[in-house]
């Protein structure tokens, strides 16, 4: 599906118009550092960073992704599932220059900001 993006909320996570309504997709495979200290950053702590180092490098993971939304002009979605928060969980790719379909997913995982993460999702 081509779906309308409305914004990045971080960088796994886009929100796009569905049924007229907003809804927040999460990236399937990468779990991205922390844009501001909450519940969630503790898990990161683990990798001897400091709450500073996570929320610049999560920072750093939201424009990159922006960045490659705004340098493509056809962007599509493969949900893939949903995930333990009731969250949609999908793949975005775009069609490069020869015609294929690359990841962006796999795209923000190489950037260093946003480490694999193997999701238990549910299919739907």
């Amino acid at each position: 599906m081509r779906p309308q993006i409305v914004s990045v909320v971080d960088g796994d996570t886009i929100k796009i118009r569905l049924k007229e309504r907003d809804t927040g997709v999460r990236l399937t495979g990468i779990d991205c550092y922390e844009t501001s200290v909450n519940k969630h950053i503790k898990y990161q702590r683990n990798k001897g960073l400091t709450d500073e180092q996570i929320i610049e490098k999560g920072l750093m993971a939201k424009q990159e992704l922006i960045k490659i939304l705004r340098s493509h002009k056809n962007i599509y979605l493969e949900i893939t599932g949903v995930d333990h928060y009731s969250r949609l969980v999908g793949i975005f790719y775009y069609k490069d220059k020869k015609g294929h379909y690359v990841s962006i997913n796999d795209e923000m995982m190489n950037t260093g900001y946003c480490p694999q993460f193997i999701y238990n999702a549910k299919r739907k």
